[in-house]
């Protein structure tokens, strides 16, 4: 939410991300929406130990 992003957590144990867009979205929100996920990834990513991912 804080990126502008927002997301719906989904499955037995919130291990899907559903991503709900527009019909009308652009090829440019996907790939400004792609680039938010990448960054929380890589900065979630960054804060667990290697040893437990």
């Amino acid at each position: 939410h804080k990126h502008g992003l927002l997301l719906i957590k989904a499955g037995m144990y919130d291990n899907v991300i559903r991503v709900l867009v527009p019909l009308d979205v652009t090829d440019d929100q996907v790939r400004q929406a792609l680039g938010i996920l990448d960054a929380a990834f890589a900065e979630v990513a960054g804060a667990v130990p290697s040893s437990t991912i």
